[in-house]
């Protein structure tokens, strides 16, 4: 499973950080699961949440951020 891959990533500290969305693997954008109510996710909501931190990181730090995907058009 890809999240167990990316998973191993942060373990290994290949990435410092790791944050998923993976939007395209559920039918409905809400779901019922383990007695709560999930919300779909998608990489822009995550960005605009994480923000002011990845923005620090850019110009302070250097830092590269890898902002991966794939779309159907």
């Amino acid at each position: 499973m890809a999240e167990d891959k990316l998973a191993s990533f942060v373990r290994e500290r290949v990435l410092g950080s790791l944050r998923v969305a993976f939007s395209r693997q559920f039918e409905s954008k809400v779901w019922h699961l383990g007695g709560a109510w999930w919300w779909q996710v998608y990489v822009q909501h995550l960005l605009k949440q994480d923000g002011r931190m990845i923005a620090d990181l850019i110009l302070k730090s250097r830092a590269v951020v890898y902002v991966c995907g794939f779309g159907v058009v």
